[in-house]
């Protein structure tokens, strides 16, 4: 028998190509498997949320102490009793989305905190959005939106406070994305978020 040849009868240039072919295939399975895990870990947590205190440059707030020039995220804010005043939500999706619904609101009872949709944030321009506030206080944005990775959403809320107390506010995403890389598949996911306001 020569070098070349195997005694199943196949040379050795044809088992060269047929073990690439399996190494190729067994490599591109795991990849494959691998980003489809990433894909489903980034849908159940694809984007940040936080609140956001402008700088004073941009917009003026009573609530907590502005830089002049810079912006600030944090995940809770003091805000006095019986006042009102403009919140802000900073979000920085991971990952392309469409978002169908989104609703915030607060925990708690009659006198927790209230929320009205407006958004000084946007200073020219048509603001017409489609919403409603159901019976618990919670204000429903409708109507579908892309989110691009890592563009930044502000939304923004004026909020009046009616009593002191601990508030955790609920911010509620119905959100999909159709693919992640080479990851063709639609995953859908219902997020919740929650973000902590003390009445001070």
């Amino acid at each position: 028998m020569c070098l070349s040849e195997y005694a199943f009868g196949i040379d050795l240039g044809t088992f060269i190509i047929l073990v690439a072919g399996v190494i190729y295939g067994v490599t591109f399975w795991f990849m494959k498997r691998k980003e489809d895990k990433e894909y489903e870990k980034l849908m159940d947590d694809p984007f940040d949320l936080n609140f956001l205190i402008p700088s004073a440059a941009h917009f003026k707030i009573n609530y907590a102490k502005q830089d002049e020039a810079n912006d600030k995220l944090e995940k809770e804010l003091s805000i006095p009793v019986n006042s009102e005043d403009y919140i802000f939500l900073h979000i920085k999706p991971k990952i392309n989305l469409t978002v169908t619904q989104r609703f915030f609101g607060f925990e708690g009872g009659p006198n927790k905190p209230e929320l009205t949709y407006s958004n000084p944030f946007r200073t020219e321009g048509s603001d017409t959005i489609q919403w409603y506030k159901d019976w618990y206080g919670y204000f429903h944005i409708l109507g579908d939106i892309l989110w691009l990775r890592d563009e930044i959403v502000l939304p923004a809320f004026k909020i009046k406070t009616h009593e002191k107390g601990d508030f955790k506010l609920n911010a509620n995403f119905y959100v999909g994305s159709k693919e992640w890389k080479s990851t063709k598949k639609e995953i859908n996911r219902a997020i919740v978020k929650t973000l902590d306001v003390k009445v001070i």
